[in-house]
């Protein structure tokens, strides 16, 4: 499991908020800093990276490739390759780290491709083994992953997080601020009132990390158009 590693928003202010249509009611500080956070943490995972730069630190199995697919993409920069190894040569059970070096194949979907420069045997590993096998078992990547600064403080971005925050705010109490279409904000299909009937097209309810309602919608709409989202499609 991949950890959030931010504990409060990094992006979304009351300023900003309000700015971009949001309704504060009479939420404390506290109820708008957690629905801030929320609506961004959604936003990371719908994109597949973090909304600011930051330096984080992945392990990854070894699967026989020395390609690796980061956890987060927009990969900005490498700071440390560590590839851990079960040597039979040293004669320990335990994982031994060899250094390694890499190189951003593709920066958008995070693929990374490593290699170890010399096991603490004295045993090279480039894909072949030489000599003595020291294979490789998993592999540990630091790097610095997130959207370029400013990215995400541009309007649709704003806008995207203050409908989110909007949506969250509005479930812990319908009717401070607003009121969400349904509970739960869940997508609605058809809808019915004494003489008057309204249905959706099917094609336009997705699910999502946003959620499912036409605002959800409307947030995934002004994210899809602004940045391509690192979504991997293959390992190889």
């Amino acid at each position: 499991m991949v950890l959030y590693p931010f504990n409060s928003a990094i992006i979304l202010t009351d300023s900003i908020f309000t700015n971009y249509g949001g309704k504060t009611g009479t939420f404390t500080s506290a109820q708008r800093q957690s629905s801030y956070l929320i609506a961004e943490m959604q936003v990371s995972q719908y994109i597949g990276t973090l909304l600011l730069p930051v330096n984080v630190t992945g392990t990854y199995p070894f699967m026989g490739k020395m390609r690796v697919a980061t956890d987060y993409g927009y990969v900005q920069q490498l700071n440390n390759v560590s590839i851990f190894s079960k040597n039979a040569l040293c004669g320990s059970c335990s994982l031994t780290s060899n250094d390694g070096c890499g190189y951003i194949y593709q920066d958008t979907f995070g693929y990374i491709d490593v290699r170890q420069t010399m096991s603490s045997c004295g045993v090279a590993w480039d894909g072949y083994p030489l000599l003595v096998p020291s294979i490789p078992y998993q592999i540990q990547i630091s790097y610095q992953a997130g959207l370029p600064t400013g990215t995400a403080s541009s309007p649709p971005f704003l806008e995207a997080l203050t409908i989110l925050a909007q949506i969250d705010l509005n479930e812990k109490d319908p009717g401070n601020s607003g009121v969400n279409e349904t509970t739960g904000d869940l997508a609605v299909q058809s809808y019915k009132s004494l003489d008057y009937s309204e249905e959706r097209g099917a094609h336009s309810l997705v699910k999502t990390a946003l959620g499912e309602s036409a605002k959800a919608m409307r947030a995934k709409r002004l994210i899809d158009m602004s940045i391509v989202r690192a979504r991997k499609v293959l390992l190889a």
